[in-house]
């Protein structure tokens, strides 16, 4: 009966055609069905939805010629200013049935079975349904209540720079960052230096670094604390006693703080499952998600060309930001074009393969550093660029920053340093 509601609904105002979220999926009436397709087909070629249109073409479809009753009767059978309750009503039944097929099918398995994979199917049948009803008193109800209460605010976790976190509220939730550069330029240092700043907070980096092992990734990070030559941790052995004594103190104090590196999960599906069981591990901290980098993730999936695979991994980047309330960091290439110019310094124009990063990410950064490209002097030998090109909530502009190479030592400039750095560029893009 819901199905013939919706469908006489359909006929009476044909504005709901292109307004419902229901597919023909979500219909388990094989003729109502049929008649939903062909629905949806007139809407799409501008033609008016009637009982004429819809029997000249239904007429030889139907499996009987009494079927064509189930037209003819539909019209009276509906409440238009009812839809949005016969929608819920059938969309909550999809999702009941599609939920016990999910579990009979998986159940069935016994031995075989993967709770992963049937927590990804489950997980998947809720978006999929997703009742976006547009109400916003909860969030009208939380913004009364900010001006009063200071914990009410969602505060960002910080960068680890107090100009950058300053110029981005820190990271926050739902959102999708993309950090850019060419190679040799700190992108995985500045990582590193971001997810220290999240634990030194006592919030949780989730780490998936496609390029660099865990264990050479964490001795850049005791690197990092320590600030012994990077040489030196590659080498143990090369330490000095009080060296080896830093080393210790600082291996002991990560190994007691929640974070996560994954090194072996390369695709999207994969990386949600292991998303959501930090999230449920760590339920009463803030997860922030780190990705090194993103042209290196994989896929199953057949894509036309590299443009649009990169897309596809782009728009999942933000819907998994968005999907599990958590800050999504991603690392990504900037194309050869940059080395072909006069000055190197990257713009938003030079982001590799897609132009949809830029428009999923909301904040990009790219990085440079001059000392790379023109010699190491005094004056640049210990500068990094963090050029915040985009900000989709807040103010775009550069934040010079000190970074030591030799140990991926990241911090503040002085004021006056900071002041000198911005001018410096200032200046040499006027001559």
């Amino acid at each position: 009966m819901i199905e013939q509601q919706i469908l006489s609904c359909l006929l009476q105002d044909n504005s709901l055609i292109t307004d419902t979220l229901l597919q023909p999926k979500h219909l388990h009436n094989k003729i109502y069905k049929t008649i939903f397709i062909e629905i949806k087909k007139l809407a799409n070629e501008g033609k008016v939805v009637d009982q004429v249109t819809l029997l000249e073409r239904l007429y030889d479809k139907l499996p009987s010629h009494n079927d064509i009753e189930y037209i003819t009767n539909l019209e009276v059978l509906g409440n238009v200013d009812n839809f949005s309750s016969y929608e819920k009503e059938l969309l909550d039944k999809y999702t009941k049935l599609k939920t016990i097929e999910i579990l009979q099918t998986n159940l069935a398995k016994k031995d075989e079975l993967d709770i992963d994979k049937l927590m990804t199917e489950l997980e998947s049948v809720q978006e999929e349904v997703a009742n976006e009803t547009g109400d916003l008193y909860e969030l009208y109800l939380r913004l009364a209540e900010q001006p009063f209460f200071e914990n009410s605010v969602d505060d960002g976790i910080p960068t680890g720079f107090t100009t950058l976190t300053a110029k981005l509220g820190g990271f926050r939730s739902k959102e999708f960052y993309i950090v850019a550069a060419r190679p040799s330029m700190g992108k995985t240092a500045l990582m590193l230096k971001f997810m220290r700043s999240a634990m030194e907070k006592d919030h949780v980096p989730i780490v998936f670094s496609l390029e660099m092992g865990e264990e050479s990734l964490v001795k850049r990070l005791i690197a990092q604390y320590t600030k012994i030559d990077s040489t030196k941790i590659r080498n143990p052995y090369m330490l000095s006693e009080k060296e080896k004594q830093e080393w210790l103190d600082t291996v002991g104090y990560l190994s007691q703080r929640p974070h996560k590196i994954f090194t072996e999960i390369r695709t999207i599906p994969e990386m949600r499952t292991a998303i959501r069981r930090a999230k449920r591990e760590f339920k009463n901290k803030k997860v922030i998600v780190f990705l090194d980098y993103l042209q290196l993730l994989e896929t199953s999936e057949k894509f036309q060309s590299e443009n649009y695979k990169v897309e596809y991994y782009s728009r999942s980047l933000k819907h998994m930001a968005k999907d599990y309330d958590v800050p999504v960091v991603a690392l990504s290439q900037l194309s050869r074009s940059v080395e072909q110019r006069q000055n190197k310094r990257p713009m938003l124009s030079d982001l590799r393969d897609s132009g949809s990063i830029e428009q999923d990410a909301d904040v990009v950064m790219l990085l440079y550093r001059d000392a790379y490209y023109n010699g190491e002097n005094d004056d640049n030998r210990n500068i990094l660029e963090i050029n915040v090109a985009k900000h989709r909530e807040g103010e775009v502009g550069l934040v010079p920053v000190y970074y030591e190479l030799k140990n991926g030592t990241m911090g503040d400039l002085s004021r006056d340093e900071f002041r000198r750095v911005i001018d410096s560029i200032k200046e040499g893009k006027s001559n």
